[in-house]
C-alpha cells in the first residue's frame, strides 16, 4: 500500500506544479483579470475558417470603444508566438486579435487561395473591424517575418478596395518586424497607402543574407528601398520622420504626422530574426509607435512597465515539466500487472572503459560518430530533404524525416561495425541485443507509450481550456492540432520511431559506459546526443554576431538560413529524449518504451506548429 501511494505522488506532484504554473501563466496572459481572452474561430471574409485569441480590455465597451491591433506571426508559428504584444497592448486597453495564419494552428486555408491576401492579415482586419468595442478609426497591424509581409498586402489592398467600398476596414499604423520585403528595389513600391509605419530590423537577421550576400543586418537602412518608404535616403534609426523630410520629428510632430498617415519609422535592434518577438527594447518601441499613432500620442502605462516576460518563464517552467512528466506517470503505469511482466533487467552495455587506453578509444569513437552532424543535418534539411506532396506535406518537416532517417541508418551502421571489430572481440553477449530487443515486448510497450502520450496530451487539452495557455518557450512549443493535422502527424511518426529505436540501443549499448554512476549516464547520453550540432550552431551563430552573415550558409548545400534556426529545436529536444530512453531501459530493459513515446512527442513538437503547404485542409 506504501509503495502503491509513493507511486502515485510524483504524478501528482508533477500535474499539480503544472496545473499552478498554468495558472499563474495565465493571470500573466490576460493581465491579471483586466483582460479577457476569447479563443475563437470564424469563417472569415475570405471563406476561411480562422482562429484567432481575442484579447479584450475591460475598459473597451459599445459605449467606449477602442483602438484596436491585428497581430500576424511569422512562418511555422502560430497566435501564441505573438504574446508579447498582445499581452503589452491589451493591458493598455488594446482591443489584440492574434491569428493563426493560413494552413497553419488551427486556421484552415482559404477556398481561393490565389485571391486571399495576406495570409489571413486582410480578412482578420475586416472582423475586428465588426467588433462594436472596437474605434474603427484607430485599428494598427503589427506581425513577424511572413505575418509583416502579409499585414503590408493586407494594409495596401484595404485601401485600395476602400476607395471604391468604404466599408471595408484600412489599418491607420502598421509595424511590420523581420519583413525581408525590404529586399526589394527602389523601383518597387513597399507601401503607397497613407498609413502609418514602423519597420523593425534585427542587426544579426538570419535571413538578410538569403538576399543580400555583402549587406550586414546593421545597414539595412542603406537598402534603396528606403526611398520609397521614407521618401529620402538613409533614414537614422530610431528617428520619426513625415515621409519625404528627412528632419527627425518630436512627439508631437509625429503626432501631427500620424494623423494624416504620413510617419515613418525604422527600428534596428540588436538581436536575432526570431528575437525580433522576444525582447523588451522592441515591445518598449512597439508602444510608443501605437501610441503615438492611434492614442494622439496619449500615453497609458510607461512603454518600459513590461510583464510579457512571465508567462514566457512561466510556460517554460511548465514545458520542461511537461516534457518530463512521462517518466513519473510512466513509472505509475507500470506498477500496473498489464504492464508489469513486460519489465526486465537491463543487459549490460558493451563500453567498457577500465583504464585511460579504454577511456580514450572510448572517446575517440564518440567523436568519430558526432563529427558528421553538422554536415548531414544541412544536407538532410536543405538538399535531400527538399521536397513536398500531398502526402507529405509539411515542408519544413520534411528534412528532418530525412534525417531521421539518415543519421538513424548511419548509427545502426555505425553500431554493428563496433559490435563485429571491437565489441564482440571483449566478450559481448549476443543475449543482451536480443533482450534489448524484446520483440515480443513491442505491443505492450505501444500501449504503455500510448498511455504516457494521452496524458501529455489531456495535459495541452487543460490548461489551454482553463488557462487560455499552452507549453511554450520562445520557439519552442507544444500546440493543439485540428483533425486533419493529426492525419499528417501519423504520417511522420514512423520516421521518429525508426529513429528513437536506433538511438535507444545506440545509447543503451554502446554509448552508456558499464559501471558509470546512473547520473553520470543521464549526463553523458544527453551531451552525446546533441553536442555536434551544439557545438556547430554556437559557432556558427558566433561567426553571425561578428561578420553578420552566418558561417553555414553555402556549406553542404545550405542556401537558407531557416536550418541553423531550427537546430536550436533539436538541441532542446535530443536530450529530453536521451533521458526518456535511458530511464525506460532501466525500467523496462528494452528499448520499446522509450522509442514510442519519444516518437509521439518529438513529432507533436515538430508538426504541431508548421504550415501544411500543398494538399486540401
Amino acid at each position: 500500500m506504501k509503495k502503491t501511494k509513493s507511486l502515485w505522488l510524483a504524478p501528482l506532484v508533477v500535474s499539480l506544479l503544472i496545473l499552478v504554473l498554468s495558472c499563474l501563466a495565465g493571470q500573466v496572459h490576460r493581465s491579471f483579470h483586466d483582460v479577457v481572452i476569447r479563443d475563437i474561430q470564424y469563417v472569415n471574409v475570405e471563406g476561411a475558417l480562422q482562429r484567432g485569441l481575442l484579447y479584450i480590455p475591460k475598459t473597451a465597451t459599445a459605449e467606449t470603444p477602442a483602438p484596436a491591433i491585428v497581430s500576424c506571426h511569422g512562418n511555422n508559428n502560430t497566435a501564441e508566438m505573438q504574446d508579447l504584444h498582445a499581452v503589452e497592448l491589451s493591458r493598455r486597453g488594446y482591443v489584440v486579435l492574434a491569428v493563426d495564419g493560413y494552413r497553419q494552428g488551427l486556421s484552415s486555408q482559404a477556398p481561393d487561395e490565389a485571391s486571399a491576401i495576406g495570409d489571413g492579415a486582410f480578412a482578420a482586419l475586416q472582423y475586428i473591424g465588426t467588433l462594436p468595442f472596437v474605434d474603427k478609426e484607430n485599428i494598427g497591424m503589427v506581425g513577424h517575418s511572413k505575418g509583416s509581409l502579409g499585414l503590408v498586402l493586407a494594409s495596401q489592398a484595404a485601401y485600395t478596395i476602400h476607395e471604391a467600398d468604404p466599408s471595408v476596414i484600412v489599418p491607420k499604423a502598421i509595424v511590420p518586424t523581420g519583413v525581408l520585403m525590404l529586399g526589394m528595389d527602389d523601383t518597387t513600391p513597399f507601401l503607397t497607402a497613407p498609413i502609418n509605419m514602423c519597420v523593425f530590423n534585427a542587426d544579426h537577421d538570419e535571413f538578410l543574407g538569403n538576399i543580400y550576400p555583402t549587406l550586414k543586418g546593421k545597414d539595412y537602412n542603406t537598402l534603396p528601398i528606403m526611398k520609397s518608404v521614407f521618401g529620402f535616403d538613409m533614414p537614422e534609426y530610431g528617428a520619426l520622420y513625415e515621409i519625404g523630410s528627412s528632419t527627425p520629428l518630436d512627439r508631437t510632430g509625429a503626432v501631427t504626422a500620424g494623423a494624416n498617415g504620413n510617419l515613418r519609422c525604422l527600428i534596428s535592434a540588436d538581436t536575432t530574426h526570431p528575437g525580433l518577438h522576444f525582447s523588451t527594447a522592441v515591445e518598449e518601441k512597439v508602444i510608443e509607435f501605437f501610441d503615438i499613432t492611434l492614442r494622439n500620442g496619449r500615453e497609458t502605462i510607461p512603454p518600459q512597465n513590461q510583464i510579457w516576460y512571465w508567462k514566457q518563464i512561466l510556460t517554460g517552467i511548465a514545458l520542461i515539466l511537461f516534457v518530463f512528466s512521462v517518466i513519473p506517470f510512466g513509472r505509475l503505469f507500470l506498477a500496473l500487472p498489464f504492464f508489469r511482466d513486460m519489465t526486465a533487467a537491463e543487459p549490460e552495455s558493451f563500453s567498457v572503459v577500465a583504464d585511460k587506453k579504454g577511456l580514450i578509444r572510448y572517446s575517440l569513437l564518440t567523436i568519430l560518430a558526432l563529427i558528421p552532424a553538422p554536415a548531414l543535418y544541412l544536407l538532410c534539411m536543405n538538399k535531400w530533404g527538399a521536397f513536398v506532396n500531398p502526402i507529405f506535406p509539411l515542408e519544413q518537416v520534411n528534412g528532418f524525416l530525412v534525417l531521421n532517417l539518415v543519421v538513424g541508418g548511419c548509427l545502426l551502421l555505425l553500431f554493428c561495425l563496433y559490435y563485429q571489430l571491437i565489441y564482440k572481440k571483449n566478450g559481448a553477449s549476443p543475449n543482451a541485443l536480443t533482450a534489448c530487443l524484446a520483440p515480443g515486448k513491442i505491443w505492450r510497450s505501444f500501449l504503455l507509450a500510448i498511455s504516457m502520450f494521452t496524458v501529455c496530451l489531456a495535459f495541452i487539452r487543460i490548461v489551454d481550456i482553463f488557462f487560455k495557455t499552452d507549453f511554450r518557450f520562445w520557439i519552442l512549443s507544444f500546440c493543439r492540432m485540428t483533425p486533419a493535422k493529426w492525419a499528417i502527424y501519423l504520417r511522420y511518426v514512423p520516421s521518429y520511431f525508426f529513429f528513437f529505436a536506433v538511438t535507444g540501443l545506440v545509447y543503451n549499448l554502446s554509448a552508456r559506459i558499464r559501471g558509470s554512476r546512473e547520473w553520470k549516464t543521464y549526463v553523458n547520453l544527453a551531451v552525446q546526443s546533441m553536442a555536434g550540432l551544439l557545438i556547430w550552431g554556437i559557432a556558427d551563430y558566433t561567426i553571425l554576431y561578428q561578420t553578420g552573415f552566418l558561417g553555414s550558409l553555402g556549406a553542404f548545400g545550405s542556401s537558407s538560413s531557416l536550418a541553423p534556426l531550427l537546430v536550436w529545436n533539436l538541441v532542446f529536444i535530443l536530450p529530453v529524449a536521451a533521458v526518456i530512453t535511458r530511464y525506460f531501459f532501466k525500467k523496462t530493459g528494452n528499448i520499446w518504451t522509450g522509442a514510442f513515446i519519444n516518437a509521439f512527442m518529438a513529432a507533436l513538437f515538430a508538426v504541431s506548429n508548421t504550415i501544411v503547404s500543398v494538399g486540401v485542409l
